[in-house]
């Protein structure tokens, strides 16, 4: 008779624990909701065009090496090579990594250690203008 009433109140329990785990195992993990987020941000706001010369083409990322990269292409007058001098390349660089530090929608991914990379690409020629990689201990 306990034995039997032990079972009736351990069996709802152990049913209600086994349904939780299975959930848990088949929620995304958050590199998966990242990139998820990334493709879903790509096919819903790009192309999109930040200024006359500068297009975002597309946000990805790099389970494997948990890398963000922002995609974008320069045409018309920045797609000029002579245009990136070092000094030029610096303070772009020193811009971007201020805007990645006080950027509210990016807290998610500094908050997780992401590498985040920019990368523009020429419209003409599809080589790459400039590439900038901060790691976490740059933007944090």
């Amino acid at each position: 008779m306990i034995i039997n009433d032990m079972r009736k109140s351990l069996f709802p329990t152990l049913l209600a624990g086994l349904v939780l785990v299975a959930a848990a195992c088949n929620r995304p993990s958050r590199d998966e909701q990242i990139a998820r987020e990334a493709r879903e941000y790509t096919m819903k706001e790009c192309p999109r065009y930040v200024d006359k010369s500068t297009r975002m083409d597309s946000t990805t990322y790099d389970i494997a090496t948990r890398t963000f990269a922002y995609n974008y292409t320069v045409e018309g007058e920045l797609d000029n090579p002579a245009l990136y001098t070092e000094q030029v390349k610096s303070a772009f660089r020193d811009k971007v990594l201020r805007e990645i530090r006080s950027s509210i929608p990016m807290k998610s991914y500094k908050d997780e250690g992401l590498t985040i990379i920019y990368r523009y690409l020429s419209a003409s020629t599809g080589e790459t203008r400039l590439e900038y990689r901060f790691e976490k201990e740059e933007y944090r």
